[in-house]
């Protein structure tokens, strides 16, 4: 999109990331001067540098801060001027106490989204190069850990949509006996096009053009519509509360059917 943007329009489409807790703009993906060519592009398709006054760090599942480079994944954790550093408290709980309500509903508890010394714990995962530069992979809680491999759901779901034949597609994981979990590909298909196990082998051979077989979805689910959040993101919460229901009818392939 940010080529073709270039390419046609002549328009310098900039990335940046962030979010609320962020005020809300937390990175910029300006390339350092006089970098031309492919490192260009490298530096344009990240979420870019952080701003002034923001501290950051990439910390592992379990707690340990990792050295910055783009191979060391771990969920990104920010503090510092704009940063929030705590949530406003539900009239409905005791003086002092998190909120625990939004819109009537059940939330999570806001106190674990912060560290012991004050970092926000974005539930982002993602890489930070040696010169700053940030790349978001996934939301920890949609990341799959499947047989010790992390599957990034946002990565596999730009693949399946790829295909002409698929209109929008969400990706969860759901629990697995053999690897403890693997992905799911919900799938609203274009116009025409049969929700059959014909059309669900033939978009698992188009992802494994581009993915190892570990990685490929094997279980695949047509739908209607995705359910979105207020942001208009995949509601995952909501996708992965009706696999739980058996809302789904999920296909499972046999990956001994695989064309290599």
């Amino acid at each position: 999109l940010i080529d073709s943007w270039e390419e046609t329009f002549g328009v310098d489409m900039i990335h940046a990331w962030g979010m609320t807790e962020t005020s809300p703009v937390a990175t910029i993906a300006h390339p350092p001067a006089g970098v031309g060519g492919p490192a260009r592009a490298r530096y344009r398709y990240s979420q870019g540098r952080f701003l002034t006054g923001v501290e950051y760090r990439v910390v592992d599942d379990s707690g340990v801060v990792l050295e910055h480079n783009d191979r060391n994944v771990g969920e990104i954790q920010v503090r510092g001027n704009t940063v929030t550093g705590s949530y406003y408290h539900s009239p409905a709980q005791q003086d002092g106490a998190p909120a625990a309500l939004f819109r009537g509903e059940p939330t999570e508890d806001a106190t674990d989204r912060f560290t012991a010394d004050g970092w926000l714990r974005t539930g982002d995962v993602g890489t930070i190069t040696q010169d700053g530069f940030l790349t978001i992979h996934d939301r920890k809680a949609d990341v799959i850990r499947s047989g010790g491999e992390w599957i990034y759901s946002a990565a596999l779901e730009n693949y399946v949509m790829e295909s002409p034949a698929v209109i929008e597609a969400a990706v969860i994981g759901i629990p697995d006996a053999t690897w403890g979990q693997r992905p799911l590909a919900v799938v609203q298909l274009a116009s025409g096009i049969a929700p059959n196990e014909t059309t669900a082998r033939t978009l698992r051979q188009e992802v494994l053009a581009t993915v190892p077989r570990w990685m490929a979805p094997e279980n695949w689910t047509f739908v209607a519509s995705i359910p979105k959040t207020s942001v208009d993101k995949f509601d995952k919460k909501d996708l992965r509360a009706q696999f739980r229901r058996g809302e789904f009818h999920v296909i499972t392939l046999s990956t001994n059917a695989d064309q290599r």
